[in-house]
């Protein structure tokens, strides 16, 4: 029963409008406790004092209503109040072209609410399962399972303590206790996005996927979250997010991260209490986790905590702003390795660490086929240390010896006396047997701060034990780095060390160039361009602030967009805005729109927030806020915010906001609104309905719930295996098929109701079953 705000003005009972008048105010304006209204009309039809109490008891008795024209009302309690509308189990209610099956079940205009509890109470929506739920926002929204929800109603915003609008357009919620408030929302999976609370945006959208998949979140959008408990218990406003592997991402906050691999990127990874935030990181691998900003943590528990820090490998850790540890269990630790501490011998300071072991467990490795060094800056190789060595031998001649404990040996004369010619300024000094032969090492100057020497070689110098000694190439060998080969000719580019460019930049290996300041390319011919941006592997480029390509010749052109596996590409096209915040992942995956997503091998995302999962899943262009979902699965061009959800499932061209749920089931062209629902499952006009595997609705606002069944005319219902309904207004109620004496209806206005029943005469009825109307 419904009634205004003055409590005195009844709009409807049980679904069912009623005209009452009344006096709520008194004369002064101010409301009247003891004002009554008066029932004049019910469903439109006037009525005296004796019609409202007949009405009443008949309520009180639970006698059923169909108030619309063409309507069906069957139960106890059941209300069938607009026009061809369906109303079947106790106390269901359906609005105009509305069907409602199910005890206690709701279905507003053109809307299908299925199971007891269910509500469908968003235009052209569809809720399936026990106490299923479509808000009223929830225009174009599916949520299947027990105690789904898609959509909400007007909130309490906690953070401003003001009330936010209601939402769910076109959200999906699938699985038991699935919950897709937001516009565009997808949620599959039990629990999935359930408490989860976002605040209105034009450009909102999050895909939820897997048990409990970004649950318990406030704010944020445009996450992605697959895998059980993945995203879940999100720091509050956390946008552009990639989570996919169980409790990937689990309990983290910021922006721009991805989280690849069971337990990637989550607080837990890493023994944090509560939700742990960055921005700009990745995480890949088991238990893996980036906790800085523009961090990179990749192997099976890395873990990068320093800003902009590179942890590669197995255990791998870094704790230093921009440090690099590379190879399975090296660490980079400011707290040991101290990177602001003067070197030796140059006095020059380091602002991060590289690191290829870890002298805590022992970890040493050797670095192979390292070029000679040229520049004042580079590494050194062994080679030229012993030609160092031969140098300083070459100074004494063959009257010294180095010998191996770093010492030397001088040889004598027949008076016992040091053969050695010593001079200053270029002449003998006296008081010192010898003669005047310029052999002796001398300074340059009475300064004493400086010695010429002419390539000569010191042999045989022992270990330097402080700061000020001398140290032999032993020492040098040992203090190089180990464990980092890098296989290549002298010809390759980044040969001479000059291939990062940008301010803190890195290139390892024969790129191109880390171009960008901050940017990281490793791989041949790799280029990091962008501000921030990661390149890694043979040929990988990203282009753009921000941007990160992983894998052979994969490319990330936009800002903030990802490109993970061989051939993957998120492309800027002519004609059409950049394709920023875009992720494609898989082998050949492609991304051309902003804020898309392309998950698998040849996935391809060519419309602005389309979401494609799946081998070869495809969301065509024109198809704004679309997902197709499965192997082959795919959305036409033109058919905005669409779901194809299932292996070779379809949403063909310009059929806006329709469904396609299950193994081929099939949306086609034109076929706006409509929901296709089991394997097969087909509807061809718009806001049609086909439940079941191999049903067929191709009627207008038709209906066919059912293995095989068959609505083909405008508002046509059929409901059972193999029902069939072919005439306008016609509905057909049973199993079993009509090439056995199955539940068919070629009349129009026509009803036939019963297993086997059949009717080929307009406005004609057959109830029970066998029964049947022929003329």
């Amino acid at each position: 029963m419904s009634l205004t705000d003055n409590d005195t003005d009844l709009t409807a009972i049980n679904g069912i409008s009623v005209t009452a008048t009344g006096t709520p105010l008194s004369a002064d304006g101010t409301y009247n406790p003891t004002a009554t209204s008066k029932i004049t009309e019910i469903a439109g039809v006037a009525v005296d004092a004796a019609g409202v109490n007949q009405f009443i008891t008949a309520l009180k008795a639970g006698a059923n209503f169909a108030s619309g024209d063409n309507s069906l009302s069957l139960g106890v309690g059941t209300i069938a109040a607009g026009n061809s509308s369906v109303a079947i189990g106790d106390r269901a209610s359906a609005a105009v072209d509305a069907v409602s099956i199910g005890r206690n079940t709701v279905a507003t205009g053109s809307a299908v609410g299925i199971g007891p509890g269910a509500t469908a109470a968003g235009a052209n929506s569809f809720a399936g399962g026990k106490n299923a739920q479509v808000t009223a926002a929830g225009s174009n929204a599916v949520a299947i399972g027990n105690n789904s929800q898609a959509g909400r109603g007007e909130a309490l915003n906690p953070g401003t303590n003001q009330m936010l609008a209601p939402s769910g357009k076109s959200a999906v919620a699938i699985g038991n206790g699935a919950q897709a408030q937001m516009d565009y929302d997808v949620a599959m999976g039990k629990g999935a996005g359930a408490g989860s609370f976002g605040l209105p945006s034009a450009d909102i959208s999050n895909v939820y996927i897997g048990e409990e998949a970004g649950s318990g979140v406030f704010g944020g959008g445009r996450n992605v979250a697959i895998g059980a408990r993945a995203g879940k218990d999100r720091a509050d406003d956390s946008d552009e997010n990639v989570a996919i592997g169980n409790e990937a991402g689990l309990e983290r906050g910021g922006s721009f991260n991805i989280a690849l691999g069971n337990q990637a990127g989550s607080s837990s990874s890493i023994g944090a209490t509560g939700a742990l935030s960055t921005d700009d990181s990745i995480s890949i691998g088991r238990a893996s986790n980036a906790s800085a900003n523009g961090a990179l943590a990749m192997g099976a528990r890395a873990a990068a905590s320093g800003e902009n820090s590179l942890a590669l490998g197995i255990n791998a850790s870094t704790k230093g702003s921009g440090s690099i540890a590379l190879g399975g269990g090296s660490t980079a630790n400011t707290a040991t390795n101290v990177p602001s501490a003067t070197a030796y011998l140059t006095g020059q300071t380091a602002s991060s660490i590289f690191s290829i072991g870890s002298e805590t467990t022992g970890t040493f490795r050797r670095i192979i086929n390292v070029a000679g060094g040229v520049k004042n800056t580079d590494a050194a190789n062994v080679g030229q240390l012993k030609g160092l060595g031969n140098e300083v031998q070459g100074l004494f001649g063959d009257d010294v010896t180095v010998n191996s404990d770093g010492s030397l040996s001088f040889s004598r004369d027949g008076e016992n006396t040091l053969s050695a010619y010593l001079t200053k300024n270029g002449l003998p000094i006296s008081g010192i047997p010898g003669s005047s032969e310029p052999n002796a090492v001398v300074y340059d100057g009475a300064s004493q701060e400086s010695i010429t020497l002419k390539g000569t070689q010191i042999r045989r110098v022992a270990d330097g034990t402080s700061d000020t000694d001398a140290v032999n190439v032993r020492q040098l060998k040992e203090a190089g780095p180990h464990f980092i080969s890098v296989n290549t000719t002298k010809d390759d580019t980044n040969y001479t060390n000059n291939g990062a460019s940008g301010t803190d930049a890195i290139a390892i290996g024969p790129t191109q160039g880390a171009i960008g300041d901050y940017s990281l390319a490793i791989g041949r011919l790799s280029v990091a361009e962008g501000n921030d941006s990661l390149a890694i592997g043979r040929q990988s480029r990203s282009l753009s602030e921000g941007a990160t390509a992983i894998g052979l010749e994969a490319q990330a052109d936009a800002k903030q967009s990802i490109a993970i596996g061989q051939d993957s590409r998120v492309e800027n096209q002519a004609g059409n805005p950049e394709a920023d915040s875009g992720i494609a992942i898989g082998y050949e995956a492609r991304v051309t729109r902003e804020h898309a997503t392309a998950i698998g091998e040849n996935a391809l995302s060519e419309s602005a927030q389309g979401q494609a999962f799946g081998y070869e899943s495809h969301v065509h262009q024109n198809s704004k806020n679309s997902n197709a979902i499965g192997n082959f699965a795919e959305v036409e061009e033109g058919s905005e915010s669409a779901n194809a959800i299932g292996d070779n499932a379809t949403v063909d061209k310009n059929a806006q906001s329709a469904n396609a749920f299950g193994d081929r089931a099939t949306v086609n062209a034109g076929a706006t609104s409509s929901t296709a629902i089991g394997t097969g499952a087909t509807t061809s006009a718009s806001n049609a309905y086909a439940l079941g595997t191999n049903a067929q609705s191709s009627g207008t606002n038709a209906y066919a719930q059912g293995n095989q069944a068959k609505a083909s005319a405008i508002r046509a219902y059929a409901i059972g295996d193999s029902a069939e309904s072919s005439a306008n207004r016609a509905y057909a109620i049973g199993s079993g098929a009509r090439a056995t004496q199955a539940t068919a209806v070629s009349g129009k206005d026509a009803f036939a109701i019963g297993t086997q029943a059949s009717v080929n005469e307009d406005s004609a009825y057959a109830i029970g079953k066998k029964s049947d109307l022929y003329r």
